[in-house]
């Protein structure tokens, strides 16, 4: 067995462990970011698919989109009967007062 002098003494001669070669952590890097990139889209749309796959999640997200049918529909009409007023209004206005016709004297 050596001595630990002599161990130090050849540890120095070799000048500590190897580095890894050049540009091994920028590859290593853009393989991950490559595989992340790959496996976003599917994630995601696995998600999707099982999230779909439970029945109450499927009943809650159709009533879901009924309710936001309907919501909007009514407010379509509701502006569309609003509108309708006002020129009912107008016109009878123009009815009852025929100087409203004239224009300007």
């Amino acid at each position: 067995m050596r001595n630990k002098d002599d161990l130090d003494s050849l540890l120095d001669q070799l000048g500590g462990p190897p580095g890894p070669p050049s540009g091994l952590e920028s590859e290593v890097w853009r393989r991950i970011a490559m595989r992340q990139d790959n496996q976003a889209p599917q994630a995601a749309w696995k998600r999707a698919i099982a999230m779909f796959s439970q029945p109450a999640f499927s009943v809650a997200f159709v009533a879901f989109c009924m309710l936001l049918g309907l919501f909007l529909a009514e407010v379509r009409l509701t502006r569309a009967q609003e509108e309708r007023g006002v020129q009912i209004a107008g016109d009878y206005i123009r009815l009852v007062d025929p100087l409203t016709n004239q224009g300007p004297r």
